[in-house]
C-alpha cells in the first residue's frame, strides 16, 4: 500500500506541475498580446476607423487608429487617434468609462496616468508637419476630428457609453466645453 500512495503522490505532483506550467504559459501569452483584436477595424459606414497599430506597453494596451472625418469645406480628411487602456480594465467584461482629450495630443505619460485610474483614454495623435497627420490650423477641422474620435470611443465595445469625460487645455479647453454640449450626454468636462 505505501508504494501505491507514493505513486499516487508522484502522479498528483506531476499533474500539478503541468497545470502550473500551462497556466504560466497561458499568462505569458496573454500578457504579450492582450490588446490585439480588442479594437476592431471598422467598415461599411462613413467614419469607420482602421487599426494602424496595437502594442502592449507593460500593463497598458496602446492602439492607434486612422480616423476619417469631414473637413470644414466638406472634403474627406483623415487623422490619427490613440487609445490607452490598463490591462485590468479588459478582464472580466466590465465596461470602462471613456476619457477623451480633445484638440491637443495627450502625451503617453498623461494617458497612462488616467488609464491607471480606470479610464479608457482617447486622444488625437499628431505627426510632424510633413507627416500623415499634422495638427490642423483650422479650428473647425480640429473640432471635426475631435468629434470623430469621441464617436469612435463610444463605438468601442468595452466602453461604458453612459460615462464619458471630455478634457482639453487651451484651445482644447474651449473645444471640451463645446464638445460637451455637442456630444451630449457627457458625464463630466474639464477645460483648462
Amino acid at each position: 500500500k505505501p508504494m501505491g500512495l507514493r505513486k499516487l503522490a508522484v502522479t498528483a505532483a506531476i499533474t500539478l506541475m503541468t497545470a502550473v506550467v500551462l497556466g504560466a504559459t497561458a499568462l505569458l501569452t496573454l500578457q504579450g498580446c492582450f490588446i490585439q483584436g480588442v479594437v476592431p477595424s471598422e467598415s461599411g459606414f462613413e467614419g469607420a476607423v482602421t487599426v494602424v497599430s496595437e502594442e502592449s506597453d507593460g500593463l497598458f494596451g496602446v492602439v492607434t487608429v486612422r480616423v476619417p472625418y469631414k473637413g470644414v469645406r466638406g472634403d474627406a480628411k483623415t487623422g490619427l487617434a490613440r487609445l490607452v487602456i490598463h490591462k485590468s480594465r479588459l478582464l472580466g467584461g466590465k465596461k470602462t468609462p471613456a476619457f477623451c482629450h480633445v484638440h491637443y495630443e495627450k502625451d503617453a505619460g498623461g494617458a497612462k496616468h488616467w488609464a491607471r485610474k480606470g479610464w479608457a483614454v482617447f486622444t488625437a495623435v499628431y505627426t510632424p508637419a510633413d507627416g500623415e497627420s499634422p495638427i490642423d490650423v483650422s479650428v473647425g477641422n480640429g473640432n471635426n476630428l475631435a468629434r470623430a474620435v469621441i464617436q469612435w470611443a463610444r463605438r468601442c465595445p468595452f466602453v461604458d457609453r453612459s460615462r464619458l469625460h471630455i478634457d482639453g487645455g487651451s484651445q482644447g479647453g474651449y473645444m471640451a466645453l463645446e464638445m460637451s454640449a455637442d456630444m451630449f450626454p457627457v458625464t463630466s468636462t474639464t477645460a483648462d
